[in-house]
């Protein structure tokens, strides 16, 4: 994931805002959405729920 967000940052520089990572909560739920990427990719058993979504 950090190699794609990384190539379409390049591409459209805009993306930076999604996921800026200026603070200590942005960047945790950053890489809560980059190990769900990597456990829902890996693992057809992955599941989360809507109270862990949110």
């Amino acid at each position: 994931m950090n190699r794609l967000r990384s190539q379409t940052e390049a591409l459209e520089p805009t993306l930076r805002d999604v996921w800026p990572g200026t603070n200590k909560f942005e960047r945790r739920c950053y890489e809560l959405l980059r190990a769900a990427y990597v456990k829902a990719r890996y693992s057809w058993q992955y599941r989360i729920t809507a109270e862990e979504l949110g």
